[in-house]
């Protein structure tokens, strides 16, 4: 029965073990021992059993440049505007809808609201308080003219038109703030009418006909943004952040259309690592026009850029890892081996980007690494 790939290793690595043979020799022949080290060099004899555990192949040219990364959708926040209510009230009537497009001023809502009541009704005290000391102050006026009103009780009108006034400007602002028309009459109905702030679709709504509505509430009862351009938040890692920067155009990819890409740019590029994730948190502009994408999806990324040279890529099997270091088995004859420091980029698909370190064409040990690591590392 043939034995797995794994076990044969393992049964090589057992071998010095077992038959109590001395360590591989230093010397300059190799003989039926073990392989010759020399420095990062092995070289095993023609025959040795272990060439059978090793699989070589060839450095290619990557077939992909682009940088890989993963990320989150979002909405736009420059074309979103989150909408509370700023009194309290009951939901009287239907309201918008989701999906549904909006204009700018639109009414959302209409709220029975007591509050909204006692501003109308400030507002219109203020403004009939002010009316009447208007026609004091002319009747006033009139008066002193021929000589029929002191001076001091003429000043004593005009300061107290000058404070209705205020007052009638300070309450007609409160209204105007909540909801209500600058300038045109108040109404005495406390029906508050929540407006959308900005263009775009309603994308969340948190609120029914007959419901109660605080002033305090946490969760926003409307959500509108513009769902054609997204926001996509990108995690770079260390070693990608040189070849990132603000401009550069992206792909993205959904599991929902895996045949199908996106396409965007990099806005923002943060300017701290995530203590966590050791990535720096980049964002991109997306645009959506068939609304497709929703916000909170998870997406793949490519990053492109055209200046960047695509490098060589090799099975990921053939990296080895020692510490922070990477290397890799670069085969200079039949049963010679030397060990390389490469700089690795981005993983695809079984496949790793050699940034630096090898040569085109340069043949590699792509199955079996770890038996030569582990005998470099059996050295005294």
């Amino acid at each position: 029965m043939k034995l797995p790939r794994t076990a044969f290793l393992l049964a090589l690595l057992a071998i010095p073990a077992i038959s109590g043979c001395r360590p591989p020799s230093r010397s300059g022949a190799a003989d039926a021992a073990g392989p010759r080290l020399e420095g990062d060099r092995i070289a095993y004899a023609a025959n040795a059993p272990e060439l059978s555990a090793l699989a070589v192949a060839p450095a290619q040219p990557a077939a992909w440049s682009a940088l890989r990364t993963t990320g989150r959708l979002a909405w736009d926040e420059d074309l979103t505007a989150r909408v509370y209510s700023p009194v309290n009230g009951r939901v009287s009537g239907a309201a918008v809808d989701v999906e549904r497009p909006v204009q700018k001023g639109e009414t959302l809502a209409v709220l029975l609201s007591p509050d909204f009541g006692q501003a109308q009704a400030d507002a219109d005290r203020a403004a009939t308080d002010l009316a009447a000391a208007e026609r004091n102050l002319a009747r006033a006026r009139a008066l002193y003219a021929n000589d029929a009103v002191a001076k001091k009780d003429l000043d004593d009108l005009e300061a107290e038109v000058a404070r209705d006034r205020v007052e009638s400007e300070r309450a007609r602002s409160r209204l105007a703030l909540l909801g209500g028309a600058p300038g045109a009459p108040v109404e005495m109905n406390q029906r508050f009418r929540l407006r959308s702030p900005v263009r775009g679709a309603v994308v969340d709504r948190a609120i029914n006909p007959g419901q109660e509505v605080r002033s305090d509430a946490q969760t926003p009862l409307f959500t509108v943004s513009d769902p054609t351009r997204l926001w996509v938040y990108l995690d770079v890692t260390e070693r990608d952040l040189p070849h990132v920067r603000r401009g550069m155009a992206i792909a993205v990819r959904a599991a929902a259309y895996p045949d199908r890409s996106f396409h965007g740019r990099v806005e923002v590029l943060g300017d701290a690592l995530d203590p966590a994730t050791r990535t720096v948190k980049a964002r991109g502009l997306l645009e959506n026009p068939d609304r497709l994408l929703k916000a909170e999806m998870y997406v793949d990324v490519e990053l492109s850029d055209p200046a960047r040279r695509p490098g060589l890529e090799i099975p990921s099997a053939a990296v080895v890892a020692d510490g922070p270091r990477r290397f890799v088995f670069v085969e200079e004859g039949r049963g010679r081996f030397r060990r390389q420091t490469v700089v690795p980029g981005s993983e695809r698909a079984g496949k790793t980007q050699i940034l630096s370190g090898l040569a085109p064409g340069e043949r590699v040990v792509v199955e079996g690494s770890l038996l030569l690591q582990s005998v470099l590392s059996s050295r005294a």
